[in-house]
């Protein structure tokens, strides 16, 4: 195996920032309206639940996975990888996401819509690599809105 091709993963941990909000988004009441999004990128290791209202319509979300990679001149190249999703619409009867996966400078951007209900609703994305791997976003409601 190639030197250049192993990467190190240095950081196991996955960091969340809200690039737009003040407000944690897990700290947000219950029964006020809420949906829960889960989203899961490489099976079952690396979840990070989420829950929202409509006053985190517009605001960007992010988790991401650090790798390292040793190049030839034996320096290292720290890259992020992961997810971000911009929360385009919550409302009663549409929540609208649209998900960006990375990996190594390579993104793609998915849309996601549904229905809010009380039952969780999933969708994988077509999008697998070696560290983000059969991506899942799933979605309920919280209580009703």
């Amino acid at each position: 195996m190639k030197q250049k091709a192993c990467y190190l993963i240095l950081l196991m941990s996955l960091f969340f920032t809200g690039a737009v909000s003040a407000a944690n988004p897990k700290k947000v009441a219950d029964g006020d309206g809420s949906i829960r999004v889960t989203m899961q990128t490489h099976g079952e290791r690396f979840p990070a639940s989420y829950t929202f209202n409509q006053q985190h319509q517009g605001q960007q979300h992010e988790g991401v996975l650090f790798t390292k990679e040793r190049r030839n001149d034996g320096s290292i190249k720290t890259t992020p990888n992961g997810w971000s999703f911009m929360m385009n619409r919550i409302e009663s009867d549409l929540v609208s996401l649209s998900v960006t996966l990375t990996e190594q400078e390579h993104s793609e951007t998915f849309l996601f819509e549904v229905t809010p209900s009380n039952h969780v609703q999933c969708q994988s994305f077509p999008f697998n690599k070696q560290i983000v791997q059969s991506p899942i976003i799933c979605l309920s409601k919280v209580d009703g809105i």
